[in-house]
């Protein structure tokens, strides 16, 4: 029996496109729109951060921006970074 992999196709994203993404909604029509890059990788947290531990704010701060160091330095436990794939859309590519 032969085994095959399922291609998974990441999103490519830029800094243009990642740094609109930082929206907190005012429940008034404008819908929450936050994406934070990690490690390379881009999360849209708008589902997420206000059910964030450590508050809302940490995210909204970096909304649109690299938050690697502050994420990597917040010493998430092994299960927040596994939660956190959850919210991954696409991987970042650096400008040229």
């Amino acid at each position: 029996m032969t085994e095959t992999k399922e291609e998974v196709v990441v999103r490519k994203i830029t800094r243009e496109e990642l740094r609109v993404h930082n929206v907190v909604g005012n429940g008034a029509g404008k819908k929450d729109d936050l994406w934070v890059l990690v490690n390379g990788k881009v999360y849209d947290m708008s589902k997420f951060y206000r059910n964030h531990p450590g508050g809302p704010d940490i995210i909204e701060e970096w909304a649109g921006k690299d938050g690697t160091k502050v994420f990597n330095d917040a010493g998430h436990p092994k299960n927040s970074k596994k939660e956190m794939e959850t919210y991954l859309i696409g991987e970042y590519v650096e400008p040229r």
